[in-house]
Parts: C-alpha cells; sequence; structure tokens
C-alpha cells in the first residue's frame, strides 16, 4: 500500500522537474533568440548603411560640372565638383546674411543653379544621415565614424549645413 504512494509521489516530483527544467530551457532559447534577432538586425543595418554609402560613393563619381573659359572647355568631375557646390552654397550663404531662413534660402538657390546633380547628391546625403541617426546608440556611432573618414572634408563642412537646417 505505502509503496504505491512513494511511486506516486516520486512520478510527481520527476513530473514537476521535468516542467522546471522545460521552462528553463524555454527561457534560455527565448534568450538566445533575441540575441541572434539582435545580430540579425545589426547585420541588416550594417548591409543597408553600407549599400547606400555605395550608391553615395556612385552618386558622387557621377557628378561633372562643364565651364568653358577662354577657348577651352574645363570638365570637373566627382569630388572636385563637391568643391564647387560647397563654394557657391557659402556665397549663397553669405549673400543673405541676417535672414533667419538665410540657410533654406543658400540651399534654394543652390538647387536652381545646380538642380539635378544637388539634388541627387543631397537626397542621397540626406538618407545616409537619416538612416543613421535612426539607428541605435552604438550602430550610430560606428556609422557616424565611418561616414567621417569617407566624406571630403567639404562634403562634411556641407553637411553641417544641412544638419543646421535639419528639421528637429
Amino acid at each position: 500500500g505505502t509503496s504505491g504512494s512513494i511511486w506516486a509521489l516520486a512520478g510527481i516530483i520527476l513530473v514537476y522537474l521535468a516542467f522546471v527544467m522545460q521552462q528553463n530551457e524555454s527561457k534560455y532559447q527565448n534568450e538566445r533568440q533575441k540575441e541572434s534577432d539582435i545580430k540579425l538586425n545589426n547585420q541588416i543595418a550594417e548591409s543597408t548603411f553600407f549599400n547606400l554609402l555605395s550608391l553615395h560613393h556612385q552618386i558622387v563619381g557621377e557628378i561633372d560640372f562643364h565651364e568653358i573659359s577662354g577657348n577651352s572647355k574645363i570638365t570637373h568631375k566627382g569630388k572636385d565638383c563637391i568643391k564647387i557646390i560647397f563654394d557657391e552654397l557659402q556665397g549663397y550663404y553669405a549673400s543673405f546674411e541676417g535672414d533667419e531662413n538665410r540657410l533654406s534660402k543658400s540651399i534654394s538657390e543652390l538647387y536652381k543653379t545646380r538642380s539635378l546633380d544637388v539634388t541627387t547628391y543631397c537626397n542621397s546625403l540626406d538618407l545616409l544621415l537619416d538612416f543613421t541617426t535612426k539607428q541605435d546608440n552604438n550602430l550610430k556611432l560606428k556609422f557616424l565614424n565611418i561616414l567621417a573618414s569617407q566624406l571630403s572634408d567639404y562634403e562634411q563642412a556641407f553637411v553641417k549645413y544641412l544638419v543646421e537646417d535639419y528639421p528637429s
């Protein structure tokens, strides 16, 4: 009579232990899944960032300006054009001294004179900055450091202008 009760109690204890072990394993799997999801999301973000950066470099490389100086035609390509864009932006910015909307007006004037190239360039840069600022702090810092190392001095100065005009 009592051995049946002991076996029943042992069975209940074993079932309980199995249940506790299963709960612990489930918690462990959930933690591993969260870690895996974070790593996957970071890999996706990194891949997207580098694709956007590559596209930006391609856009910069395709910009070209043509000038006629005397009897010769001068062609500026790539990052040389960024210096020209920046210099023109600074000129417009200086011309709107005292105007509270001087940056917006300066960029509008720049768009009028260099519309297609500047629009494509600015959209690319804006997309990169927007994507970067939406990341968590670790990725944001990593991406900003990479971006700063990839942009020319004139591009970095141009970014400062854009960030000044960036909606909060």
